[in-house]
């Protein structure tokens, strides 16, 4: 997901003098992928909650799968951003989906434990979207050949989908479908070596709503009862602090790089050497979350965050000191995703867990297709040092609000 979304930033300085694009379509271009993603979080994820986590997640991977290959066949600037459009809304499905999924086949001991490892993927896709960037840069038509190398890479995993995944049986077992999660459950175990012995209480009720729109009317509409609305509010706040954060400044790295007086191709490698700081967070705070739980080490990495963005500054005139505290701030804010990750489908309840993910994460990412353009905005007319700013101040405040508002997941069982 994040070699997709992220591989934008990279193509910014090659397609720039191609379509002869002035900074303000340079910043519609960064965020029309997160616009995309909108709607798409919000669609995939309730389609998830009605027809299911599996049928859901193949047609969103194979819906951003198409489309980032189409990308590489641009005509001029508009058809670029309708694709890349397109491209936001298949990828919408696949933070929520994913998450949702793992966190309902894992056992309570080590959820958050492979949630946040789960996301080390994340920066890890990152990072290789820097490196096959800096692989391709010396080539004719280079940012097509990148599209058309994400386009192809991402087949795999919707491959995998239709024919490795199981369907979730908490989901099944909402939905009155008891035998289909009895199978699934037995053919896990076969895979992994131990042996089962499921009884199923038949006069159990499903959850089971007919009719699809009706059925995502009311999971929406759950979010908002008094049991989800406090949790709900505090989650969308913090999802658009990491988001506008992540995704405003993360888009212009490599473009920052060159501003301060690094090559293209330089800007490349410095931007996915700071990505590195990603995958050392998520693997660290795999080793950490189920010792310390989750309320209190994501407050405390939402205000690092913040705190580090300022001092960042200060390293615009110095490039191996601002590559040095963007790793820092790379560390620092992945962390605070992976913690996210962790914690948001825990929060919810079977029944709407996707919905709550996704609408979570639709909110977020309207925040970040903002922030290309508001930064852009900043830039141009205050300088380069203010975009930090905003971004800053907004993690902070998020870290302070989860901490009134927040509850600690960690070691309890989820609620269907």
């Amino acid at each position: 997901m994040s070699l997709n979304i992220l591989i934008i930033s990279f193509i910014l300085p090659l397609v720039k003098p191609v379509f002869d694009l002035s900074q303000d379509q340079l910043a519609l271009l960064a965020s029309i992928g997160l616009w995309g993603l909108l709607p798409g979080s919000i669609l995939w994820g309730q389609l998830a909650d009605v027809i299911g986590r599996k049928t859901s997640l193949f047609y969103s991977t194979l819906v951003f799968s198409v489309f980032t290959m189409l990308s590489a066949l641009s005509l001029d600037y508009i058809s670029l951003l309708l694709l890349r459009f397109m491209t936001g809304v298949g990828l919408g499905g696949y933070l929520p989906i994913c998450f949702s999924l793992t966190a309902e086949f894992m056992p309570v001991k080590k959820r958050g434990s492979t949630l946040a490892l789960l996301d080390s993927f994340y920066p890890i896709g990152t990072f290789s979207a820097g490196i096959l960037s800096l692989t391709l840069v010396p080539f004719e038509n280079n940012w097509r050949l990148i599209f058309l190398a994400v386009g192809v890479l991402t087949v795999l995993p919707m491959l995998m989908t239709r024919t490795h995944l199981f369907e979730s049986p908490r989901y099944l077992t909402t939905k009155g479908r008891w035998e289909e999660a009895k199978k699934v459950v037995e053919n896990v175990a076969l895979r992994i070596g131990v042996e089962v012995n499921i009884s199923i209480d038949k006069e159990k009720p499903g959850l089971g709503r007919k009719g699809t729109l009706d059925a995502m009317v009311k999971d929406f509409s759950l979010l908002w009862t008094p049991a989800h609305r406090k949790i709900t509010i505090m989650l969308w706040f913090t999802w658009i602090a990491a988001c506008y954060s992540y995704f405003g400044i993360a888009m212009y790295l490599p473009s920052i790089l060159e501003e301060i007086g690094v090559v293209t191709s330089v800007s490349f490698l410095f931007s996915s050497f700071m990505y590195l700081g990603g995958i050392l967070a998520a693997v660290f705070v795999a080793s950490i979350v189920e010792k310390i739980g989750r309320k209190i080490p994501l407050t405390l990495f939402l205000i690092a965050t913040g705190s580090i963005m300022i001092p960042w500054t200060m390293g615009l005139g110095f490039t191996l000191l601002f590559v040095a505290l963007g790793l820092v701030w790379l560390f620092l804010i992945a962390g605070s995703w992976a913690y996210l990750a962790a914690y948001t489908p825990e929060a919810y309840p079977t029944r709407v867990r996707v919905t709550g993910y996704g609408w979570a994460t639709a909110i977020g990412r309207l925040a970040g297709a903002v922030a290309p353009w508001m930064l852009s905005v900043v830039w141009t007319h205050f300088g380069l040092k203010w975009v930090f700013v905003l971004p800053a101040m907004l993690m902070i405040a998020s870290g302070l609000w989860l901490y009134w508002m927040g509850v600690e997941t960690k070691g309890k069982p989820l609620e269907d």
